[in-house]
């Protein structure tokens, strides 16, 4: 041990000539030495004992916090143990100007900065957490020296944490506890009893701002605390990106504010979390939650988007365009609910229309399962009601009957039940007229538009195009409009035997030329997924490297199903034609 001591030392006068012989301002420093493994540390060449000594957890050097404040100056009495929450209270030393205290707590990565005034106090989210060893509080020096303004240096040498604090006015470069003796001074029995953290916070209303669009008054509340004189709420923005946390001071154990959507993305988003405080103090803090404020309604190009993406269920190959203005309206809950009638596209007959439902930015679905609907128009009775009118058609006639009256359905928006399963959140209300022989409205809500197409033709085919399905899935696309599309000349092909890129008569496809046009049709469902699988997950989608991501998805995908040789090779052949730098409108296809 003595040449063990002996190196320590040594080490620490080295250090010490090296400040002393450097610039000027190096001598305003107060610099402490923790060796891995050693019961001391030394302050200016003065060693003290440690009844623990730092050690190496995964990588990283835990020293006794109590020790660390020590070494940095801060006075015995202000280093406080509080052994029934595991709470370590350190104020700064005398002359620091980084900050006004730190807390911190055993098993937890929360460590809050006070920076002077009670809403100043600012949340870090450590990497690691506070672990007691021996009845000490073991942390990596460096975040909470580096709260108090000082820096931290490790030689992996001769296993050393070097912490450097520059030295304010009032500061000294004299160890404060000369006798080193480390005695824990528990504060039991402080002023006020010490609290435990809020538990249970909770949004309990998000209410517009009459006048305000996208402005909300939003009230929080939590389970109250036994000894609490007051609380703090600290809030953050998360997107847009804010500075950090803010804190305000209630009185009670609920706070309401007001929060905007000023964001052109139309999306706003906190973070938020409690503390309980009193004259010992404050709390550890409670749950932290998000609060996302309702998007505005679904834009232009949003709703064109979902309504291009959207096939018929039966009469495939057709899309559907808005027509006339949205209708948005409030859903009673503080967000929106937006309905635009889609119109089949291309159409000749002038009577394919149905109506899509937003919920905020959120696309519902429609509102029936065939389009052969003339709809007169959509209004809204209330918040979170909207309601359709349909023409009524003649049992034989496609074309609507206008001299029978039209048919109403109003639809409302109604929170979900979290104890029932797969609530729905939109619902037709009980206003529908008895059955009618001449009415052919048929109102069903879909779960979304995107959902997987249903697979038809014969069973081989079924079978064949549910693999290329089933592969699809593994991606797990959003996106299913190009699938949509391959299905789309895949059942055409099914039903008329005839090749849709050449017009030509070919067998079903079990067989012959049709089950090979089948395979290529999979083929390509899943290259084109791929691509949307990887613009989905942030990555290049398009270019050569892309491509030939997505060509190997589709080779493999071809070899599962039974795919011939050459199908396999045109593949590598067209991608030796770099297709993907040719314009849409001049490739062959």
């Amino acid at each position: 041990m003595k040449s063990k001591v002996g190196i320590f030392l040594a080490t620490v006068l080295v250090a010490m000539a090296v400040f002393l012989c450097s610039q000027p301002s190096w001598a305003a420093m107060r610099v402490a030495q923790f060796i891995v493994g050693y019961p001391a540390y030394a302050v200016e060449g003065r060693e003290f004992p440690m009844d623990v000594a730092p050690f190496i957890q995964n990588g990283r050097v835990y020293v006794p916090v109590r020790y660390l404040a020590y070494a940095l100056g801060v006075r015995e009495s202000d280093v406080m143990w509080y052994p029934e929450t595991g709470q370590v209270t350190i104020c700064a030393p005398p002359g620091c100007k980084a900050c006004s205290y730190v807390q911190l707590w055993v098993d937890s990565n929360t460590l809050l900065i006070n920076y002077g005034l009670p809403s100043r106090t600012a949340r870090v989210d450590m990497d690691v957490t506070p672990v007691l060893l021996d009845g000490r509080v073991m942390l990596p020096a460096r975040w909470v020296a580096e709260a108090f303004g000082a820096t931290v240096v490790w030689n992996p040498w001769n296993q050393q944490v070097t912490v450097s604090i520059p030295l304010q006015d009032g500061g000294t470069n004299q160890p404060i506890s000369q006798t080193g003796t480390g005695q824990v001074t528990e504060r039991r029995q402080p002023i006020a009893p010490r609290l435990e953290a809020p538990a249970e916070l909770h949004v309990a209303n998000i209410v517009p701002v009459t006048g305000y669009p996208g402005a909300y008054h939003v009230t929080l509340s939590w389970s109250p605390v036994n000894g609490a004189s007051g609380y703090k709420v600290y809030t953050k923005a998360l997107w847009p990106p804010g500075a950090g946390y803010v804190a305000t001071e209630t009185q009670t154990n609920s706070y309401t504010t007001i929060f905007g959507v000023a964001h052109p993305e139309g999306h706003a988003s906190w973070e938020i979390y409690v503390t309980a405080v009193n004259a010992a103090g404050e709390s550890p803090p409670s749950n932290v939650i998000t609060v996302d404020l309702p998007p505005a309604a679904p834009t232009q190009q949003e709703i064109e988007s979902i309504m291009a993406r959207t096939v018929e269920q039966d009469d495939c190959r057709f899309h559907f365009v808005p027509e006339g203005d949205p209708l948005t309206v409030p859903d009673g809950q503080g967000g929106t609910l937006t309905a635009v009638i889609g119109q089949r596209y291309p159409t000749a007959d002038g009577y394919g229309e149905l109506v899509f439902f937003w919920h905020n930015k959120d696309f519902l679905g429609w509102d029936c399962d065939h389009e052969h609907n003339d709809i007169i128009d959509v209004s809204s009775p209330g918040p979170g009601r909207i309601t359709v009118t349909y023409a009524h058609y003649a049992e034989n006639d496609p074309l609507c009957a206008p001299s029978l009256p039209p048919v109403k359905v109003t639809f409302a928006w109604i929170p979900s039940r979290p104890d029932i399963p797969d609530d729905p959140r939109l619902v037709m209300l009980d206003n529908m007229p008895p059955e009618d022989p001449g009415i052919k409205v048929k109102v069903k809500l879909l779960p979304t538009a995107n959902t997987q197409p249903k697979v038809v033709g014969s069973q081989h085919y079924r079978e064949v195009i549910q693999g290329a399905l089933d592969l699809l899935a593994r991606y797990d696309p959003e996106d299913y409009h190009l699938v949509g599309e391959h299905l789309t000349e895949i059942k055409e092909s099914d039903r008329s035997g005839v090749n849709i890129y050449t017009g030509v008569f070919e067998n079903k496809l079990d067989s012959g030329s049709g089950k090979e046009l089948m395979m290529k049709e999979a083929g390509e469902i899943v290259h084109d997924a791929t691509h949307v699988w990887l613009y989905k997950n942030g990555y290049q989608w398009w270019g050569e490297e892309a491509e030939r991501y997505c060509c190997e998805a589709q080779k493999r995908a071809l070899r599962r199903i039974g795919a011939p040789q050459w199908m396999i090779d045109g593949i590598d052949a067209a991608f030796q034609t770099r297709y993907w730098e040719i314009p849409y409108e001049q490739r062959y296809w």
